[in-house]
């Protein structure tokens, strides 16, 4: 896809940080996201602790291309809850 639609909106979840929204995204997005916390669930540690870091480098690496590495432990925030200004909330829809 070359040119995609962004609405005027912002929906997120205020009280998350832009770390926590990203990850979120993620599992949200992740083909059949429940059973991939089941598979998950039943690795053993080792392989659990890699499927988590191929998640959470992923997810850096999403954050770094939009330039929010340095917000990414700052809530969202909405009108009522003060969180990152509003082009790094667009950023982080578009994310």
């Amino acid at each position: 896809r070359v040119v995609g639609f962004i609405g005027s909106r912002d929906n997120h979840i205020a009280s998350l940080t832009v770390l926590e929204t990203f990850q979120f995204a993620f599992l949200c997005q992740t083909r059949n996201s429940t059973e991939w916390f089941v598979d998950v669930k039943q690795l053993p540690n080792e392989k659990k602790a890699t499927a988590y870091e191929l998640m959470q480098a992923k997810v850096a690496t999403v954050i770094d291309m939009l330039g929010l590495s340095h917000v990414a432990n700052t809530v969202v925030g909405d009108d009522l809850l003060r969180g990152v200004s509003g082009g790094q909330r667009k950023r982080v829809t578009i994310g």
